[in-house]
């Protein structure tokens, strides 16, 4: 498929974009993609999934937060590694919430459909094959995992993020873009509404970020992985 290069500033334009109520800091964030530094996806898949479908045997629900999922693609990403890696949660109720200040992104995030540009930054092309269909000059998200994902317009460096408890949060590469002064007031929120047992996610460079923070790494792990403190 080709696209004209009118469609492609269009795209870059609509990443860049972010609401006039967002937090000055996150205003020249980068364009996201499909899983973007791979390293928390592959801690979620190897760490954190195993544990939480164990304690979560009886209840069979899983809830997850993508705290800053820009277009979806970070929200998408969660829900294909939970279809590909755990068919055994084909059954169960799976709940995974995006938030995003802008609510511009979050109507390409609701509509699940993606250009050939935005699909080709980071998305296997296994997934793109399994989990997606054209529609039209897009790829559109099948379902699931689309059914699982639902979105928000909240911004966290600013509001609560409502509807907890969540059993994982995403925290990816936004702490190393925002300034150190708000880290507290960010991880003070989503300690609010994580589960007790939960896991905190964060980028693979922004473990030390939270050393003065209601989470701790889990023991004798160098993944950037954290549960509440006790």
């Amino acid at each position: 498929m080709v696209f004209s290069g009118a469609e492609d500033e269009r795209e870059q334009h609509n990443l860049h974009r972010w609401s006039s109520t967002s937090s000055q800091a996150f205003m020249n964030r980068n364009p996201s993609s499909f899983f973007r530094d791979i390293t928390p996806f592959e801690v979620l898949r190897t760490l954190a999934l195993p544990s939480l479908l164990e304690q979560r045997a009886k209840s069979r629900k899983l809830r997850v937060l993508s705290a800053v999922c820009a277009a979806g693609q970070e929200a998408y990403s969660i829900g294909l590694t939970l279809a590909k890696h755990f068919p055994e949660l084909a059954d169960w109720d799976i709940q995974v919430l995006g938030l995003d200040p802008s609510e511009e992104l979050l109507e390409t995030a609701r509509s699940g459909a993606y250009s050939q540009l935005v699909v080709q930054r980071g998305l296997p092309a296994m997934l793109l094959i399994q989990y997606f269909e054209r529609a039209g000059h897009l790829w559109a998200i099948k379902d699931p995992p689309k059914s699982w994902v639902d979105f928000e317009c909240t911004d966290v460096t600013q509001e609560e993020p409502g509807s907890g408890p969540f059993d994982v949060i995403f925290l990816a590469n936004v702490l190393s873009k925002v300034d150190v002064d708000i880290h507290s007031q960010i991880l003070d929120r989503l300690a609010g509404v994580m589960a007790s047992d939960g896991f905190l996610l964060v980028g693979s460079g922004e473990g030390e970020l939270l050393s003065s923070s209601p989470f701790v790494r889990i023991e004798d792990s160098r993944a950037p992985i954290f549960r509440l403190r006790s």
